[in-house]
C-alpha cells in the first residue's frame, strides 16, 4: 500500500503474475463506474489512471490489518480521498483480497466493505 501511495506501480504489481486480474468491487460494477476487471500490468494501469482522473491523484490507502491464509491474504484498509471537481474530502473502507498461485499474485478483488471481504474467504467478525 505504501507503494501505491506514492504511485509506485511497478513496486506494487513486482510480485504479481504477468497476467493477473484486478477485479473492482462489485457494486461500482454494478453501477455502471468502472470496468469489472483489469487484466495485466497496463489493465493496472488505467484502472489507477481512472482513480486519479476522479480523485486528482489524492488518494491514498491506510493499511488496518491483514489475515494471511495461504492462498489468499487479505489486506483491510481505510481510504482517504478529496474528489478533483468538487473538493469535497471522503473516506470510506477498503479492502483487496488477494489470490496467489505459486508464490505470485494472480487476482485482486477489491471490497469497499471490510465484512465483505472477510466473508468472502469464510472470515467474520
Amino acid at each position: 500500500m505504501e507503494a501505491y501511495n506514492r504511485r509506485d506501480l511497478e513496486a506494487v504489481v513486482a510480485t504479481w503474475h504477468p497476467e493477473f486480474e484486478y477485479r473492482r468491487d462489485p457494486k461500482w460494477v454494478a453501477a455502471g463506474l468502472v470496468e469489472p476487471c483489469y487484466r495485466g500490468f497496463a489493465g493496472y494501469r488505467r484502472y489507477v489512471a481512472t482513480a486519479d482522473e476522479v480523485w486528482g491523484g489524492a488518494n491514498y490507502l491506510k493499511l488496518l490489518e491483514v489475515f494471511d491464509l495461504g492462498e489468499r491474504l487479505v489486506m483491510l484498509a481505510e481510504g482517504s480521498m478529496r474528489g478533483q471537481a468538487s473538493g469535497i474530502p471522503l473516506t470510506e473502507t477498503y479492502a483487496a483480497v488477494n489470490t496467489r498461485a505459486h508464490g505470485r499474485v494472480i487476482g485482486v478483488q477489491e471490497y469497499f466493505d471490510h465484512a465483505q471481504a472477510l466473508h468472502a474467504v469464510g472470515l467474520s467478525r
